[in-house]
């Protein structure tokens, strides 16, 4: 195995990237001299129909960040690194619980407007629960601000939890056949802490969580004999941000069955009205699962 020199983070590289706590919560940083970098988190959301040790969403999120902290590493500016298109898949179907989970990523391309990274995140012992690609769209802080003045919120935000550990639910989830809908509602600005400063946008993360609930609900209904199930692979395409005040909405359709073992469901999340992601799921049940 090639040697690869690692150093710890430092602590203005990490504050270079333009998401934070409580959206961030990577400790550990180190990176290292072939552009990857390593990390570790502890998981603090499970949604209750699906089993982990982590959520598709979730490993998303924090594989997505780690990449973005990476991309920081090529420019002495502060830019924000957008997180386009995501493609995850899952590598292991056990179910066990994990507080600590590592993550790693490495930029495969990178350019001053369009990036990409190849990541990955395991369990203790070294079992990779799901490998993604994440492609992003970097926008200088000026252009930014201008892009996005509308959506300036210069107040404090400050939630005493929280609001990715502690999150709202879907309301008005109607199920016809092979389709589903459900409604979010307007953003509310603490619900989108850390994500970004003065500007406070709901993570694709977390949209993709909701649409990822979507997708085990509607499998769920087909297949009475499973209670949970796992996210084996999505494909998710974000095509803006959705800011608070802005009200959002989900629907969702079955496109292929696998004998009641798996389902290929398309999901998108609206604003509007307007498409702002879309994502195609597959989704597994899962019998006596450990969570």
């Amino acid at each position: 195995m090639l040697s690869v020199q690692k150093n710890s983070m430092s602590k203005g590289l990490a504050d270079q990237i333009m998401v934070q706590k409580p959206y961030n919560i990577i400790f550990d940083l180190e990176e290292y001299g072939d552009e990857s970098i390593r990390g570790k988190v502890k998981n603090e959301f499970l949604s209750a129909n699906e089993c982990g040790p982590i959520s598709c969403s979730e490993a998303g999120r924090h594989i997505a960040i780690l990449g973005s902290i990476a991309l920081s590493r090529k420019s002495n500016s502060k830019n924000y690194h957008l997180a386009t298109y995501a493609d995850l898949k899952r590598k292991t179907r056990s179910t066990g619980n994990g507080n600590i989970l590592k993550l790693q990523a490495k930029i495969f391309s990178f350019s001053t407007k369009y990036s990409e990274i190849i990541g990955a995140i395991s369990d203790t012992n070294n079992q990779i629960i799901y490998e993604t690609t994440v492609k992003y769209k970097t926008l200088s802080q000026p252009l930014f601000s201008r892009l996005f003045s509308p959506f300036k919120y210069p107040a404090t935000i400050n939630n005493n939890t929280s609001p990715y550990r502690k999150r709202r639910q879907l309301s008005d989830i109607q199920i016809t056949e092979n389709k589903v809908t459900a409604v979010y509602g307007n953003i509310l600005p603490n619900e989108c802490e850390g994500h970004f400063a003065d500007y406070p946008a709901l993570p694709v993360a977390i949209v993709g969580n909701t649409l990822g609930e979507l997708a085990i609900a509607l499998f769920l209904f087909h297949n009475s004999a499973y209670s949970k199930a796992i996210v084996l692979a999505c494909k998710i395409n974000a095509y803006r941000l959705a800011f608070h005040g802005e009200y959002l909405t989900m629907r969702g359709e079955v496109k292929s069955k696998n004998e009641g073992r798996s389902m290929w469901v398309f999901c998108e999340a609206m604003v509007n009205s307007n498409v702002m992601a879309a994502a195609e799921i597959e989704v597994a049940g899962v019998e006596n699962s450990d969570n």
